[in-house]
């Protein structure tokens, strides 16, 4: 999995702590898959590509306890790191 944002690193981790959903570290968020389902539309067919999405992640060795890795590239041209 793969997202993007205008946000630095550090805002993106600072989302992340407030709310409480993930990890951002070296490009990549660690973020809870129960959540990310949560937000998702009430859509039984967004759902099932999701857990589609899910288990080929889990193949792959990204999901470990109920989190997902997922690559997070920032656009906001501050590269650093916590």
């Amino acid at each position: 999995m793969s997202a993007s944002s205008n946000l630095s690193p550090a805002e993106i981790q600072s989302a992340l702590d407030q709310f409480e959903v993930g990890i951002y570290a070296d490009d990549y968020c660690w973020l809870k898959v129960s959540v990310l389902r949560e937000l998702g539309p009430d859509d039984e067919q967004w759902r099932r590509g999701f857990d589609e999405m899910i288990a080929f992640a889990a193949e792959h060795g990204w999901v470990a306890d109920g989190w997902v890795r997922v690559h997070f590239d920032s656009q906001s041209g501050d590269h650093g790191h916590r």
